[in-house]
């Protein structure tokens, strides 16, 4: 199931790998947190800059994550809501559970 209808992959489109943005290999990265994502977070500022503002705990880094992690449940709550079968709302916990 896709963000617009059914398919192969259960959440395209709603999840990415968890990431660590304190690590030192983000300090040069410009590209959003993730790349599917429409939050204020991903459309205005980049890996790089978030990963600064870590590294310096600046208290907008934890605004910025707050944003975009809550946009993303948002988002899991909308596709699980929307899902037509049983089997595609438990396809959705089985991917949440191993993920996170």
């Amino acid at each position: 199931m896709d963000i617009n209808g059914d398919s192969d992959k259960p959440l395209s489109g709603v999840s990415e790998p968890q990431i660590d943005l304190n690590s030192a290999e983000f300090t040069y990265d410009i590209g959003p947190l993730c790349r599917d994502c429409t939050c204020y977070t991903c459309k205005r500022h980049h890996r790089a800059y978030i990963h600064h503002l870590l590294t310096v705990q600046e208290m907008n880094s934890s605004i910025l994550l707050v944003i975009h992690n809550l946009s993303r449940m948002a988002q899991l709550v909308r596709k699980y809501r929307t899902a037509t079968t049983d089997e595609a709302r438990a396809n959705i916990v089985k991917h949440v559970i191993t993920q996170y």
